[in-house]
């Protein structure tokens, strides 16, 4: 009796797991189904990009995220969807989450400038890489039109004002008095000056001091603005641009609190604001390509995500509707680089997350298109809250796909950049 009881424990036991692992293994197939394979192999020239072409074909914008920086093939994906896209009839701009005015002045001296000045005048340092020298090689080879849509800006006496003073948009002392209230500008955005009252020595600046600076810097952006709206060059792009970047230096200064260097709400905001004029006004008949970080490009603050109400891609989202695709961009193991270079091993193997359930897939590259029926018990997976590894892991997000991308581009394996130049060269600048 015992042993015939044993033998039928035995049994549910090997039903147990038997119909676990079944269940698990249905769950993995149900979502490799939803995935499409764009590349088997490691040459990045033999990406198949058809199945993304079927989902963005008619958007007027294209958000392309990325989950870190520091990523070699994130750079390269860019760069070969870009030169894929630029082949086809429809006319494309390309924007990057960088300051407006470097990619404007940039765009403007475009046939004075080679590839690598481009790049370096135009982009942050964290993308000055050999993979990001080809883009420009192509933007400048094919005349694509690209923009900046960041209101962040650092110090830049050749740049779009020193631009606009060559072409008589602006005055000599109007230029000044602009090269002048940015020194003040980036000291109170970007230094810290100000001293923060849970650290006494950390700064040499009161706070009558910073409302002093902030106040003469906002005049000055503020009455310059106000002059050249009369001018005779009030209906040039050019013009159009540079007030558009006054009035970006006049919310982002304003919004500088006394113990913060950055505020990242109203920078999303203006993104949003700046990349809908932008289409708006001067590219309403093309397709605008924007690379930006993921935490820029999710299309909702729901799920577990400490996210500010005035994400980019949620205003964009809100404004556009669905003639807005956003993808995101994810990684499942290798070495990446953080933003001051570190090298960064990205975590594997975290569980029930998405790049844990995406690596079962045979291929190096693979693509989600997240609006598939979620209805449908092999999709359940999309509309469920899941977790995600922003930076390899530095950072653990959980979302719901289906509602925070339109598709999800996938890598199993990445490496660090091949950057042109040693962090010290930035560091040596400051």
């Amino acid at each position: 009796m015992l042993k015939k009881n044993a033998i039928q424990i035995l049994v549910i036991v090997f039903i147990y797991i038997y119909n676990t692992l079944n269940a698990q293994k249905i769950a993995i197939d149900a979502k490799k189904d939803n995935v499409v394979c764009l590349l088997k192999n490691n040459d990045y020239k033999q990406i198949d990009f058809s199945a993304i072409d079927n989902s963005i074909e008619n958007k007027k914008i294209v958000l392309i995220g990325e989950s870190s920086h520091g990523v070699k093939e994130f750079n390269e994906f860019k760069q070969l969807i870009l030169e894929h896209l630029s082949s086809k009839p429809k006319e494309i701009i390309v924007g990057f989450e960088s300051p407006m005015d470097n990619l404007e002045f940039v765009d403007l001296n475009r046939d004075n400038l080679s590839c690598l000045e481009m790049l370096t005048n135009g982009i942050y340092g964290i993308w000055h890489t050999k993979e990001y020298l080809k883009t420009f090689d192509i933007i400048k080879d094919k005349k694509i039109k690209i923009l900046g849509i960041d209101p962040q800006f650092f110090l830049k006496r050749d740049g779009l004002f020193s631009k606009c003073r060559e072409i008589g948009i602006l005055t000599n002392e109007q230029c000044e008095k602009l090269f002048y209230a940015d020194s003040i500008s980036t000291k109170i955005l970007y230094k810290q000056i100000v001293r923060n009252e849970s650290k006494p020595n950390s700064a040499t600046m009161s706070k009558d001091s910073f409302m002093l600076l902030k106040s003469y810097s906002l005049e000055n952006y503020n009455s310059i603005l106000m002059n050249i709206s009369d001018k005779q060059y009030t209906d040039s792009s050019v013009t159009k641009i540079l007030k558009r970047v006054l009035m970006n230096r006049l919310k982002y200064v304003d919004n500088a609190y006394i113990y913060e260097a950055f505020n990242n709400s109203i920078r999303d905001s203006l993104m949003a604001q700046n990349l809908i004029w932008y289409k708006e006004n001067i590219f309403p008949n093309s397709q605008v390509i924007i690379f930006a970080h993921n935490s820029h490009i999710i299309k909702t603050i729901e799920g577990d995500i400490d996210l500010h109400s005035e994400l980019m891609g949620k205003l964009l989202y809100d404004f556009y509707g669905e003639n807005l695709y956003s993808i995101g961009l994810y990684m499942y193991s290798g070495e990446i680089a953080l933003n001051n270079r570190q090298n960064f091993s990205v975590i594997k193997n975290y569980k029930n997350s998405l790049e844990n359930e995406l690596h079962r897939s045979n291929c190096n590259v693979n693509f989600t298109d997240t609006k598939t029926n979620s209805s449908e018990r092999k999709n359940k997976w999309l509309s469920q809250l899941t977790p995600t590894l922003e930076t390899g892991g530095n950072r653990i997000q959980k979302l719901f796909l289906n509602k925070s991308y339109d598709g999800i581009v996938f890598f199993k394996k990445v490496s660090i950049p091949e950057y042109l130049y040693p962090i010290e060269h930035y560091t040596s600048k400051k």
